[in-house]
């Protein structure tokens, strides 16, 4: 560590970190933190607090961070995570909320994102957001304080996504319909572009879902 308080400057290199938390009230099952920074630092001359080179794995998900937060222009602000690819049910559990069982026993075998954060007229934008799920790319952004959400993914195998049981095409559609409706139930406002949808042995392109904070929903 270094602390030179006459020029302002403070910095902590090599940290290793390791955590765990669970149990009510938060509703997790278990999560374990671990990694690594490379350098915490902060400049009074400049305002700038930044986090280097930062390795984590929480819940089996392991990802690099890397930040910049000028207190006093807070615009200037960027965060930036990525994940590697990791399959998600393991960490889906730890928090709490189990993935639900799908026809293809493959499905959500692999996830990877990477979010850029900054900061616009005070709100926190995560933006651009990319990623991949299986065979499935996306790419879109967020603003957690309006609720907002756009995404656009370039095609997706809905069939194999489906309950196991779930076999003929009217049930499938019916199952459709039934997963729009259900993002109706969020206080959200979204938009979801899909270049190509595969769902009940039809293809359906440039698919829109809107979802408004209402509750509306439409197709």
């Amino acid at each position: 560590g270094l602390a030179d308080t006459g020029a302002g400057r403070f910095a902590v290199t090599a940290l290793n970190l390791r955590g765990w938390a669970g149990g009510e009230p938060l509703p997790l099952a278990g999560v374990e933190l671990k990694g690594e920074v490379k350098a915490l630092t902060f400049d009074s001359a400049t305002s700038v607090a930044a986090v280097e080179s930062a390795k984590l794995n929480l819940a089996g998900i392991p990802g690099e961070f890397a930040g910049s937060l000028d207190i006093a222009k807070p615009e200037a602000t960027l965060i930036t995570f990525r994940t590697v690819p990791f399959a998600p049910r393991a960490p889906a559990v730890a928090f709490g909320v189990p993935l639900p069982r799908t026809a293809d026993e493959n499905a959500f075998g692999s996830f990877q994102i990477s979010v850029e954060g900054r900061m616009k007229d005070g709100v926190v934008h995560m933006d651009p957001i990319e990623g991949r799920l299986d065979d499935t790319n996306f790419n879109g952004r967020l603003v957690p304080s309006a609720r907002l959400v756009r995404l656009a993914a370039d095609q997706i195998e809905v069939d194999r996504y489906l309950a196991p049981d779930q076999k003929r095409r009217r049930q499938k559609k019916a199952t459709l319909e039934a997963a729009i409706a259900e993002l109706a139930e969020y206080d959200i406002d979204a938009e979801i572009r899909v270049g190509e949808a595969r769902v009940a042995g039809a293809r359906l392109r440039d698919t829109v879902i809107r979802v408004e904070r209402n509750g509306a929903s439409g197709q």
